[in-house]
């Protein structure tokens, strides 16, 4: 009888144990399966891009041209990663969307330099656009901040098709710079 009576109670006891954790957990387990929902569904931004970073040194233009995928993420809106075609530098971290209007990446490099880039892209009518123009802001191992402009396009572009974008979607001055960081 004891016996009978101490296995009644301890299986109360677990029983208990068992619900209280599951009515904490539920609120987790429920946003998990929610998360992980949304992630299978794609938009008009996951998929492959090339990505150029400009900027004019003495009136010439440079750019570095990374490639990579955009994906949905579990705990941010998107996961980014790139690579960059010159030093194969891999960049990586995530992207969200602001107010349906502005894509914005925050990258980090992942291997040797300390390096953090942010990206802002106009999407105002992202409707399966083949390229997205923007700037992007970034600040080295060094403490240097560099700023240009940024273009993402689904196809790989020639040196000359950079160079048309950036006079046909961009306005610059040379004479007149748009930030200047006193230390």
């Amino acid at each position: 009888m004891k016996e009978l009576l101490s296995n009644e109670i301890l299986s109360m006891l677990l029983a208990a144990v068992v619900s209280v954790t599951i009515g904490y957990f539920s609120h987790f387990i429920v946003r998990m399966i929610k998360l992980f929902m949304r992630r299978k569904t794609s938009t008009s931004i996951c998929g492959k891009w090339h990505s150029y970073d400009c900027w004019k040194d003495d009136s010439a233009v440079n750019y570095r041209s990374m490639t990579g995928k955009i994906k949905k993420g579990v705990l941010t809106e998107y996961r980014v990663k790139f690579v960059d075609d010159k030093s194969a530098l891999k960049y990586g971290g995530s992207a969200a969307i602001e107010s349906n209007r502005h894509l914005c990446i925050q990258m980090k490099a992942e291997d040797v330099l300390v390096e953090t880039a942010v990206s802002r892209f106009n999407i105002k009518a992202s409707e399966q656009r083949e390229q997205l123009y923007g700037f992007w802001l970034s600040c080295d191992s060094h403490r240097n901040v560099f700023c240009g402009s940024a273009l993402l396009s689904r196809r790989e572009l020639a040196h000359e098709e950079i160079r048309e974008i950036l006079r046909e979607k961009y306005e610059t001055h040379m004479d007149t710079p748009l930030l200047v960081l006193n230390d």
